[in-house]
């Protein structure tokens, strides 16, 4: 196992947290945040984590605001243009709060596409098992219709794996195929009344196993009544 997927006996990675740094870079990108940190972790749980860091933030301005303003505005005072300096550290702190929210605003659109993503690849892979069940439908009924000459066995097995697939949960998209797949019912019954007709009458295992046939394809009636008028002739 470790030549093909390496040693395996060092810990798990865990999920990547969110730090404070990560929100000051310059040219921060929403995309390369989201995929640096989904790898290890679902949308909801780095939601979570968003969710959090906005409340501690949101309570770190709270009171740098309520407790530290009247600080800043005193020693500003006392400095030259002071009061114009205090008013730009306002300015900032209201600024990053404002791009925190962006930051979260565009965390939750990212997600929502993300979740609209995965959504239609699903439904494209529930189509693409329909289109390739139906072509494979498609080629054993033709195979089917080709092998007239084919072991009865054989024949019975196929036509019992295609009506069971015309009779399933898709059974509409199959409904061309009824006909067709009717008209090989009829051919294979047949075929037993003719093996019948021609087989040795003592061998009664071969007898039975023609008829358990037929009984498969719903024609055990009228292969028995059949079986019957040629014994009595």
């Amino acid at each position: 196992m470790e030549d093909y997927f390496g040693d395996d006996s060092g810990p798990l990675p865990s999920a990547k947290i969110i730090s404070r740094d990560e929100f000051s870079v310059d040219n921060f990108s929403v995309e390369a945040f989201v995929n640096s940190h989904r790898q290890y972790q679902t949308l909801n749980d780095l939601q979570q984590q968003l969710r959090q860091w906005a409340q501690t933030l949101n309570q770190e301005l709270v009171d740098i605001i309520n407790e530290d303003y009247g600080d800043f505005v005193g020693l500003a005072k006392s400095l030259s243009g002071g009061e114009a300096k205090a008013m730009d550290v306002k300015v900032e702190l209201l600024g990053f709060r404002r791009e925190v929210e962006q930051t979260k605003d565009a965390m939750g659109t990212s997600s929502k596409e993300i979740t609209r993503l995965v959504e239609q690849k699903r439904r494209l892979e529930v189509e693409r098992k329909k289109v390739r069940r139906q072509l494979l439908f498609i080629t054993r009924l033709k195979e089917l219709e080709c092998w007239e000459n084919g072991p009865l066995a054989d024949r019975v097995k196929v036509y019992l794996a295609l009506k069971k697939v015309q009779d399933g949960d898709e059974s509409a998209q199959y409904e061309e195929y009824k006909e067709r797949l009717e008209t090989q019912r009829q051919k294979v019954i047949q075929d037993i009344k003719d093996r019948l007709q021609s087989s040795d009458r003592s061998n009664g295992d071969e007898i039975v196993r023609l008829l358990d046939m037929g009984a498969m394809l719903n024609g055990h009636r009228d292969l028995v009544s059949s079986f019957k008028t040629q014994i009595q002739a």
